[in-house]
């Protein structure tokens, strides 16, 4: 960011009101800019303080009254907000002279003037912001359709696509019926998600989020809650959601209490009792060349049942 597109931030952030003084090009320009400021780095609603743009014409003739949503006003019509609002000056710097007499008689003290460099800055910024966004879009696509690919290739595969109904609220959830429709179908294997729109600062809330829970059990539904046992945002782990659909048959108070003890459990260890190391189809005792092609068992024991063990060697 460059030194004059720093100084504009502090001036926006600033003002609540701005007036962009010029609505053509470059007072365009300004306002696509101020847009891109909120997109790019998101912060406040920059272009929502911008509350008109500004013409010396004392009685416009014109039919265009507005330009993007902004209202077209002779300065002279703007002059309750001479003191509170900031003034862009987004015009060819011919007629700055001229503008700067208008404004300090009409008493506008904060003035910011659009040089032909700033307004060369300002533009580059909006290409290469352009460029982002088109770039970013691009790839959101082609993310988009590799995803749904690999998608595809599951689903052909016999693996069901996992769907999740996010809700807050049993009583304002409206999409029992296709949750139920996509229940039936092999393709899908739905669940809801129960969250709390409440802040977690609300000590009650997780009360919320049990009844919420009980109502959707009752019903049959696979449900996932949101936080832990003390309350506390838990996310949607692959593991949780592959131990979910292996116990599916358990009754909830039975599922929930088996996933507990199986978390409390999850740092166990295995233990290897015997390596062995074989080259071109012969156990080896002596030294490999370098490049020599080798295979590695390993025997382990472990008290859990253990379904994928994977060992790393430092050699």
């Amino acid at each position: 960011m460059g030194q004059f597109e720093e100084l504009l931030c502090k001036k926006l952030k600033k003002y609540d009101d701005v007036i962009i003084y010029g609505f053509e090009d470059i007072g365009m320009t300004m306002l696509d800019y101020i847009i891109d400021i909120e997109t790019s780095i998101k912060i406040a609603n920059y272009s929502g303080r911008v509350k008109y743009f500004a013409t010396s014409v004392k009685e416009r003739k014109s039919k265009r009254t507005e330009k993007k949503g902004i209202r077209i006003k002779s300065i002279y019509d703007l002059t309750d907000y001479a003191k509170s609002a900031l003034v862009i000056i987004a015009t060819q710097e011919q007629h700055h002279s001229d503008i700067r007499k208008i404004l300090n008689e009409l008493g506008f003290d904060n003035q910011l003037y659009i040089l032909h460099e700033n307004y060369c800055e300002i533009r580059k910024a909006i290409e290469e912001h352009k460029l982002m966004v088109d770039t970013n879009i691009q790839n959101y696509h082609i993310n988009h359709y590799n995803k749904l690919n690999r998608l595809r290739e599951k689903i052909k595969n016999g693996e069901k696509a996992k769907v999740f109904f996010m809700t807050h609220d049993a009583a304002v959830f409206g999409a029992m019926s296709v949750y139920r429709a996509m229940e039936k179908c092999d393709v899908f294997e739905p669940y809801i998600y129960i969250v709390s729109r409440r802040d977690v600062g609300y000590a009650e809330f997780m009360e919320d989020v049990k009844k919420d829970v009980d109502f959707f059990e009752n019903y049959g539904c696979r449900v996932i809650c949101g936080y832990d046992a003390e309350g506390n945002p838990k996310d949607i782990h692959p593991q949780y959601i592959r131990f979910m659909a292996k116990n599916r048959h358990l009754a909830p108070a039975a599922l929930e209490k088996l996933h507990s003890e199986e978390e409390e459990n999850e740092n166990y260890h295995v233990v290897i009792s015997q390596i062995e190391i074989y080259s071109r189809g012969e156990k080896s005792n002596g030294v490999i060349s370098v490049g020599t092609d080798i295979e590695i068992t390993a025997k382990y024991e472990t008290d859990l049942p253990v379904e994928d063990v994977t060992l790393g060697f430092s050699l």
